[in-house]
């Protein structure tokens, strides 16, 4: 895996592509490590949301929490706290998310029975993250902290080109580690043939 395996690891590779001297600590009293503080949790749940990342994918079956729901739904499930994408689900024909809550009718036939879901987890140890994955995270960061850190405009057009390209490469071979999905073609596929 990579050598990138803490969080001061990610910060500090984006520091060192902003010219920045490194931290110890994301308390630090320094404007350098205030800046990565303010921003990296959130950069880091924005970019785990823009692909299923396998390291962040995740199966669990939800209990319903009994509370009617009215309107088109009859159950309420509560998501997982870690949740921050959903991917699918196994027996819910109809559902939507509303409020921290999965509102659906029946999950395999059964009404208020348990929900099957899989979706991309709030993944925060860095060691388990995919070496592409921490190394764009470094370049949105070093993005993101740019203008507040350097207020160099060349810098900051040159960590997004690298940003893109090395999400570019991230997704690629994230999606080749799959199996090949093949969709079932209905008749509205056929037609659009």
């Amino acid at each position: 895996m990579s050598l990138i395996t803490t969080e001061i690891d990610v910060i500090n590779k984006a520091l060192t592509l902003l010219g920045d001297r490194v931290i110890s600590s994301r308390s630090e009293n320094n404007e350098r490590a205030r800046v990565m503080d303010a921003i990296y949790d959130n950069t880091r749940d924005r970019i785990l949301r823009e692909c299923p990342w396998n390291f962040a994918v995740k199966r669990v079956k939800l209990s319903s929490s009994g509370t009617p729901v009215w309107g088109d739904f009859g159950y309420l499930y509560p998501l997982p706290t870690d949740f921050l994408y959903m991917m699918e689900t196994d027996g819910a024909t109809d559902y939507t998310i509303e409020g921290g809550n999965i509102l659906s009718d029946a999950t395999n036939g059964v009404a208020g029975g348990t929900l099957s879901i899989r979706y991309v987890s709030r993944v925060t140890d860095v060691s388990r993250m995919d070496p592409l994955f921490t190394e764009a995270l470094a370049f949105r960061l070093a993005y993101d902290a740019c203008e507040k850190i350097t207020q160099s405009n060349t810098k900051k057009d040159y960590l997004y080109r690298e940003y893109e390209t090395t999400m570019t490469r991230a997704k690629r071979y994230n999606g080749q580690e799959d199996n090949a999905y093949y969709y079932v073609q209905d008749e509205w596929i056929k037609a659009r043939a």
